[in-house]
């Protein structure tokens, strides 16, 4: 999905998405 990286997440939420990927 989208790049987003939000402090409350932290740096999991960007691992995930680039993870995903388009999905």
């Amino acid at each position: 999905g989208s790049l987003r990286v939000n402090v409350s997440t932290g740096g999991f939420r960007a691992i995930v998405e680039l993870y995903a990927g388009p999905l």
